[in-house]
C-alpha cells in the first residue's frame, strides 16, 4: 500500500509481474478494515498520512493471524530500520525497490505464485 497513487499501481503492477496476486490499498487504515485472512504477505510504504506503516505493522501484530510485512521507504536511515524489524516487519527495502530483491523478499517468505 502507499498513499501515493503513481506508486502504488507501480508496486501493484511490479509484484503482479513477478507473478503475485495483488490487492492494493491507498492507506493503512483501508487496510486494517480488511479481512486480511487471505493475504500472505503485506507491503507498505513507511510515511503515509494518518496511520504509518510502522503503525500498521504494530496494528497487524496485534492481530490473532498477522501476514509477514515488508516496509518500504525512500528515506532508508538506519533508525527507521531498526524500529521496523523491532516492530516486526519482516524486511525494510529502500524505493524504489528492485523486482529482484523484492523477488527475493517474497520467496524468502515462502510466498506462492499465483496459479
Amino acid at each position: 500500500m502507499d498513499d501515493d497513487k503513481r506508486a502504488r499501481l507501480s508496486l501493484d503492477c511490479l509484484v503482479r509481474s513477478l507473478g503475485f496476486a495483488t490487492c492494493a490499498f491507498a492507506s493503512a487504515e483501508d487496510c486494517l478494515t480488511a479481512d486480511l485472512d487471505a493475504f500472505e504477505c503485506v507491503i507498505s510504504d513507511v510515511q503515509m498520512p494518518g496511520v504509518s506503516g510502522l503503525q500498521l505493522v504494530h496494528a497487524l501484530r496485534g492481530r490473532p493471524r498477522c501476514p509477514p510485512i515488508i516496509l518500504i521507504t525512500a528515506f532508508p536511515r538506519s533508525d527507521l530500520r531498526k524500529q521496523a524489524v523491532d516492530a516486526g516487519a519482516a524486511f525494510f527495502a529502500e524505493k524504489p525497490i528492485s523486482p529482484d530483491t523484492l523477488l527475493d523478499m517474497l520467496s524468502a517468505l515462502s510466498i506462492k505464485k499465483e496459479s
